[in-house]
């Protein structure tokens, strides 16, 4: 029996096999590109195919017609690409988020832990609300913020010489950071969003002309922190989108425009998460994150002309009084 006879008797080749001809049955076309039974053992049938084929399907369940394995296979590393560009933009939004929390809590308060640490700097609790302004599971409260402040101190600092602000927050995790924004109380939770909004610059603004930060920073913080947790736990983000992650507005008005349409791709996907980071202050966070974005698509759709509509997938579309050049390439 020769080696390639051995290989097909293996229950994980056959298995692989049975999914190939349940695929092709599906109508999809297996072409040369990747080779299926090499993807499928590496990155898994789940993981692969079951998370990107849904936008390939018709009404029945079928493939559309023409769609290749290497279609899917491509959206999947184009996935992953966008994973690596939407974590890089997070970690540094996350860095400014920990400064500007840092700057205000210890100009405002203190930055000795047994004083900021005090319940007073705390409202009770905060509840958070999907897109239809309904409170869902999580819920921030004061009492579990401290109690695992405390637990950062045994952890990463042994019990030993208490941390100072600066030493706590540099350590926290990106959800117990957001809990504790906001648990603070209005005046420096407004202070906070003004700090990551406008930066320094923020104590000399004219406040009646710019208006209360928050309205742009509280929904920021909750889709940075969404699209971390389902880039870090490999879901999919070109168009993901979950409720409790929308916006509780059904209408942001943004040069008389509304850029919230009916559609869920519009209410927490990229280009949202896009929009707010241009709303933040020097456009630091836009302009880093819009080159990187801009070039994935745009070679996505060199290699997919017939995907154009992923730029709709991602609700990019709304981008147009931004930055044009994503409407144009659906042209």
């Amino acid at each position: 029996m020769d080696k390639t006879s051995k290989i097909i008797q293996s229950p994980y080749v056959r298995k692989i096999m049975n999914i190939e001809i349940s695929l092709e049955n599906k109508g999809l076309k297996m072409d040369n590109k990747y080779n299926p039974l090499f993807m499928i053992e590496r990155f898994g049938y789940n993981n692969l195919i079951e998370k990107y084929q849904d936008v390939f399907l018709d009404s029945n369940n079928k493939f559309k017609e023409n769609t290749k394995f290497s279609d899917i296979v491509d959206l999947f590393y184009f996935d992953l690409k966008l994973r690596k560009e939407v974590l890089n933009i997070i970690q540094l939004f996350e860095l400014h988020f920990k400064t500007a929390m840092v700057e205000v809590i210890s100009l405002n308060i203190s930055t000795e832990y047994d004083k900021y640490t005090v319940l007073d700097n705390f409202i009770e609790s905060y509840e958070y609300k999907d897109e239809n302004n309904n409170t869902y599971g999580r819920k921030a409260e004061r009492r579990k913020l401290r109690r695992n402040c405390f637990n950062y101190y045994k952890k990463h600092f042994n019990l030993g010489p208490k941390p100072n602000l600066s030493e706590l927050i540099s350590v926290m995790y990106f959800g117990d950071l957001e809990d504790w924004y906001f648990l603070l109380k209005d005046d420096l939770k407004k202070e906070v969003a003004g700090y990551i909004q406008f930066g320094v610059s923020y104590g000399i603004l004219d406040l009646e002309k710019f208006g209360d930060p928050t309205v742009i920073v509280d929904p920021t913080i909750k889709l940075y922190a969404e699209f971390r947790n389902q880039a870090a736990h490999e879901g999919i983000l070109f168009n993901y989108y979950k409720s409790k992650v929308g916006l509780a507005v059904k209408k942001v008005l943004f040069r008389n425009k509304n850029i919230v349409p009916p559609e869920k791709q519009y209410h927490c996907g990229i280009g949202l998460l896009l929009f707010f980071s241009y709303c933040l202050g020097d456009k630091y966070f836009f302009d880093v994150f819009d080159k990187k974005l801009f070039h994935l698509v745009n070679s996505y759709i060199d290699n997919h002309p017939e995907r154009k509509n992923i730029i709709h997938d991602m609700g990019l579309d709304i981008l147009d009084q931004i930055d044009s050049r994503f409407n144009e390439l659906m042209q």
